[in-house]
Formats: C-alpha cells, structure tokens, sequence
C-alpha cells in the first residue's frame, strides 16, 4: 500500500522496495502450491483406495526432487523442517530398497538449510533445530562447524563486530556474541579504530552501555581499553589526544 500511495503521490516509485515486494509474494505464492500439492498427494495416499503406495512414493519423491531445500522453512509454515523429515521417513518406510537415497537426499538439504539458517538454528524454538541435529550422526559437527565458520568471518569483518555490539545494547543480552568478540585481535582493534570512525564510534558507546560493563564481554572490553591506553601514548598527537578523551570520558561514565 505505501508504494501504491508513494507512486498516487508523486508519481515515482523506489524501484528496488516494489521489485522486492513482488518477488516475495511470488515466492509465497509458489510456496503455497508446493504445500498444497504435497497436502493433496497425502489426502489421496490416505483416503482414495485406487491410489498405489508406489504411486505415491513416487508422486512425493517427485516434489522433493523437483524443489530440494524450498521444501524447509524456518518457522512454522506447512512446509517446515519436522514435516520435511517426516516424509522423509515415509519414503524410507514404504520404499525400504531406496531408503539410502532418500535419507542421503536429507541430509544434503539439511546441511544446506543449517548453513543458511544459523540465527534460526541457535534460537532453538520448540525443538524444531534439535530434531534436524537428531536426523543423522554427521549433522552435529557439520552445525558446529558452520557456527565457527560464522564467527570468524563476523572477527574478520568490522561491520559484523559493529552489528553484534549494537545488538547486545539493543536487545540487553546475547546469544554467542561474547564469544566472538573474545577473538577480536588487538591489533585488529587498533586498525578498525584508527581506519573506521563507525567502529570507533559504536565500540565507545558499547563500552559505556551497561551491557558493555558485562564480565561476558569483559575480555573484548579489557582489548579495547588496552588499544586506547597504548593510542593515548601514541607519537602521533591527534591519535593520542582522542584517545585520553575517550578514555576521560569512559572513566566518567563508569563512576
């Protein structure tokens, strides 16, 4: 409606936000006949007695194949993780001379929706992330491995240490964000200061939030002091006196 009344209005429109708009509700449209489809193949499987458990299983086989990881949804759609290996498991149970393929099938599109929904993953709501882990034996460590993965590409990326500090302040809490600071490298910390006033900006705002005097995050804080003490001693004057007002300043606010 707002782009509709933004184009009534002035007669433009931002081209990007309406592109976006239709392309998500094709791609729930879409969605909704990939559900509906598999509900219809269910119904037929249970109620209709002409219909052959072969045909089934390979009408159902059919859609998986066809649509692969858009048959999981990180939430609670129709076409969520815990309905996706419950046909799973059907497939292996009424076709057992296939069961390896149907199984290895899963797990290839578990892995890719694991890796594409760690924040999901992590939140753990209703058991739903523990009943993919529960799936197969390789799905723990693969979980683990794109965790740490994650978090040492957000180390290596400023704009996602600026994120995370941000949303500790904003949310009053975290997740695994105390972890991934701890492995911010003061050097790093030197760098993202002197390069990006953003950085700079954000990490004192961080430090003189409540959530920043945390001991979850002290190791991060401590580096962080630590770089601005060694600034204020810097032969480089303007470096220095930034830093002992940013250090006068923390020292005020944790009084």
């Amino acid at each position: 409606m707002f782009i509709l009344r933004q184009y009534c209005q002035t007669s433009l429109v931002d081209e990007e936000s309406l592109v976006n708009i239709i392309k998500s509700k094709i791609n729930n449209q879409h969605l909704y006949v990939i559900s509906d489809d598999i509900q219809k193949k269910r119904d037929k499987h249970l109620y209709d007695m002409s219909y052959e458990v072969d045909s089934y299983v390979e009408d159902l086989w059919e859609i998986f194949e066809e649509h692969g990881n858009k048959l999981i949804i990180a939430g609670d759609a129709y076409l969520n993780s815990g309905n996706f290996i419950h046909y799973i498991e059907q497939l292996k149970e009424l076709d057992i001379e296939n069961k390896e393929k149907y199984h290895d099938f899963a797990v290839e599109h578990l892995k890719s929706f694991i890796k594409e929904n760690l924040d999901w993953m992590k939140d753990g709501s209703f058991g739903d992330a523990q009943n993919i882990l529960d799936f197969d034996v390789s799905l723990p460590d693969y979980y683990e491995e794109c965790i740490k993965e994650s978090d040492q590409s957000a180390v290596n990326s400023v704009e996602q240490i600026i994120t995370m500090m941000r949303d500790i302040r904003q949310k009053h809490g975290w997740n695994n964000e105390p972890e991934v600071l701890s492995k911010v490298q003061p050097k790093d910390i030197k760098q993202y200061i002197l390069d990006n006033p953003k950085y700079c900006k954000e990490v004192v705002r961080f430090l003189s939030s409540p959530e920043g005097k945390d001991l979850n995050v002290s190791e991060y804080t401590e580096n962080v002091i630590s770089v601005f003490q060694d600034l204020s001693k810097s032969q480089n004057k303007n470096h220095a006196d930034k830093a002992k007002k940013i250090l006068k300043y923390l020292e005020n606010t944790n009084k």
